[in-house]
């Protein structure tokens, strides 16, 4: 008997012929034909965060997606996927691009809005064992990747070779542990952005950043690289956002009582901010950091946690609370979760944001980072 398994988050659209704005992508491959294959959409959006689109081709070498126009405000970026009919082994396209003659590669991209045309040559495989991932019940499982490499031209799409000078270089990750070298990384950003200013995917990687540059200014020095029509982009406007943020209060329940509290109640002293989660090991190893902190500054500054915990990990936060008897107050974002995370900027925690006294201006300071953590002594000392 063959089993259906529903898939909740996916969407394929069958496009009909209607009068809406498309964008095609038409790819020849050389070296490698396919009997099917998908492009895969991830967006920012509720909805439909995942969308498939059955790729068309009349010669297993000349392939064309289309998609409507309309999504690619909100895309974050795609993947070429041979289908499978199980989850245990996933077979994938990625780019090669040979940049200043670094090889780069790029297993998501993007292409350029409107038309496409893509040139490229297969390189060889690439086999990635015991890959993990979270499987259709929301349990963690593993999975055999395949990835066959492709080299495009250096004359190519140009969206799609930001893509591959974006993840080849880490754009705007700042990957390195050695802060000697973030100002070399900065540089870099700098110039792989004036490069490509009008890049999707490179203003999209950004966004999902913003918090580890060690300043708004530092942000502000790589969004201003942008073209003029790329800072209105969707992705864009939430840059210029950020920069603008000021700080504005929330009312959440407290962790262990039916009472909801403001974020910030006392604007007299320093406020530090901490989004956190029980299942999160990074932000565990972080709290004899915030100890310290709390000990020696209590009465100048005021820790709040906010646990970024849904309803069902709820009780392992307030179990995590008591086990390492913590002194500070305790948040809840549950009923709002999406909505605290956005308008906080957290795309990733520990996240940690210090409101000023004057109950505006915020900072975003990662105190495990000594360099941070001298300046919240700083500020607090002054």
């Amino acid at each position: 008997m063959k089993k259906t398994f529903l898939l909740p988050i996916v969407f394929i659209f069958i496009l009909s012929c209607t009068q809406e704005k498309t964008c095609k992508i038409n790819i020849h491959f050389k070296g490698k034909e396919f009997e099917k294959l998908n492009l895969v959409i991830r967006q920012e959006s509720k909805d439909f965060p995942r969308i498939i689109i059955p790729g068309e081709s009349s010669n297993r070498k000349d392939w064309t997606f289309t998609y409507p126009d309309s999504i690619f405000d909100k895309l974050t970026w795609v993947n070429i996927i041979v289908p499978s009919f199980t989850d245990s082994v996933e077979t994938s396209i990625a780019f090669i691009g040979i940049i200043k003659n670094d090889t780069l590669k790029a297993g998501s991209y993007s292409f350029s809005k409107g038309n496409s045309e893509i040139e490229a040559t297969y390189i060889n495989t690439e086999k990635f064992s015991n890959m993990l991932y979270t499987n259709k019940d929301n349990q963690p499982a593993s999975k055999t990747v395949y990835q066959y490499y492709f080299l495009v031209p250096t004359t190519g799409d140009k969206e799609l070779l930001s893509s591959i000078e974006s993840i080849g270089n880490k754009y705007s990750m700042f990957y390195l542990n050695d802060s000697s070298e973030y100002g070399n990384m900065l540089s870099k950003y700098i110039d792989i952005t004036k490069k490509y200013p009008e890049s999707h995917f490179l203003i999209n990687m950004l966004t999902k950043n913003l918090t580890r540059y060690n300043s708004k200014q530092d942000v502000e020095r790589v969004y201003n690289c942008f073209s003029e029509n790329n800072k209105l982009s969707y992705y864009g406007l939430k840059v210029k956002n950020f920069l603008s943020f000021k700080f504005e209060n929330s009312v959440l329940p407290v962790c262990g009582s039916n009472n909801k509290e403001l974020i910030v109640k006392d604007f007299s002293k320093y406020n530090l901010v901490v989004f956190s989660a029980s299942w999160c090991n990074p932000c565990h190893e972080q709290i004899p950091i915030l100890k310290e902190i709390y000990r020696n500054f209590k009465n100048n500054l005021v820790i709040t946690y906010v646990s970024l915990d849904e309803e069902k990990s709820i009780e392992a936060w307030a179990n995590l609370m008591k086990k390492e008897e913590i002194p500070w107050r305790s948040l809840l974002a549950k009923d709002d979760l999406e909505k605290i995370k956005e308008k906080y900027f957290v795309n990733g925690i520990p996240h940690t944001m210090l409101v000023y006294p004057n109950g505006r201006e915020v900072e975003v300071l990662d105190v495990r980072k000594e360099s941070n953590y001298k300046r919240l002594v700083g500020l607090i000392e002054q």
